[in-house]
């Protein structure tokens, strides 16, 4: 729609009519958000999504802990993870989650070596 309204040979009136157009499209998504964001308070599951939440942060919290926590140390299996290599620190940082996924979904303790880890010394 904008393209056609900036064309040079656009009729005028074309112009006026895809500017309303534009600014209707606007206001439909702008309710629309607003009306969606509204429905998630008053549909009566608010509550249930936030426990639902809760209960699944509590988990994941709970199972990391009990893997990188182990009670023998010596004989838990482990998952070692090297970032050593030279690149961006969101190509780093997405190494290091695809170890904690893969290290959580093995029952693995993570093992992080990241010597050379040009973004923190420890």
């Amino acid at each position: 729609m904008n393209e056609l309204k900036s064309k040079p040979n656009t009729n005028p009136s074309a112009v006026s009519i895809i500017k309303k157009v534009l600014l209707l499209g606007f206001e439909y998504k702008r309710s629309l958000a607003n009306n969606i964001e509204k429905l998630t308070e008053v549909d009566g599951f608010n509550v249930w999504r936030n426990n639902e939440i809760t209960d699944l942060s509590n988990i994941v919290q709970t199972r990391l802990h009990y893997l990188q926590n182990p009670l023998d140390c010596e004989n838990a299996r482990k998952l070692v993870c090297t970032i050593s290599y030279r690149c961006g620190f969101g190509c780093q940082m997405h190494h290091l989650i695809s170890c904690m996924i893969l290290a959580y979904g093995m029952q693995r303790t993570l093992i992080l070596e990241s010597t050379g880890w040009q973004y923190h010394r420890n």
